[in-house]
């Protein structure tokens, strides 16, 4: 079989080779693929399940997908390329803290007693989870799911700041020879 040969199944898909792609290998870390025409971009990390992903980039108007994935920050990268929910975990101390500070605003607007702002604060010190965050309630009916808070896994922070940064460095000179 030639590498462009397209074989035919019948009632089921064509199946062809994938053309015009760039993979790249970033230490022991990762692999990732592009397809520039595409605008396809794979990641695959061994060591962390959740960041393996992929994301096509097919509406990126006139730039190149270099320039593309040069520009990206990493709130909408990330979010694109991989699980967003599998990128966060629950951050117990923002979350207490928040409610805390919500319950001495509203404490100091009057709209709790100091028996109702002594009973949340001391059931925000009990939380150890989201779940508990989530079940917390007043006399006045209000829940307090709102301040459960997510931080990035360590394990994303160091994929962007780590692996994808020396991939882009790569990309600035690669675009840059080419200039």
């Amino acid at each position: 079989m030639s590498g462009n040969t397209v074989t035919q199944y019948p009632d089921r898909y064509a199946i062809e080779p994938m053309t015009d792609l760039e993979v790249y290998k970033i230490g022991l870390e990762a692999i990732i693929t592009l397809q520039p025409s595409t605008g396809y971009v794979s990641v695959s990390c061994p060591h962390h399940d959740e960041l393996n992903g992929c994301h096509w980039w097919s509406a990126r108007g006139d730039e190149s997908l270099h320039t593309f994935l040069c520009s990206l920050n990493r709130s909408y990268a990330m979010d694109k390329l991989f699980c967003p929910n599998a990128l966060n975990e629950f951050d117990l101390e923002s979350s207490v803290a928040s409610l805390k500070r919500d319950t001495i605003e509203r404490r100091r607007a009057g709209e709790l007693t100091s028996e109702e702002a002594r009973d949340l604060w001391d059931q925000a010190d009990c939380c150890e989870n989201a779940e508990n965050i989530a079940d917390i309630s007043d006399g006045h009916g209000n829940a307090y799911w709102e301040h459960i808070r997510y931080s990035p896994k360590p394990c994303a922070i160091w994929f962007w700041d780590s692996v994808w940064s020396a991939f882009i460095d790569h990309l600035r000179s690669i675009q840059g020879a080419q200039s």
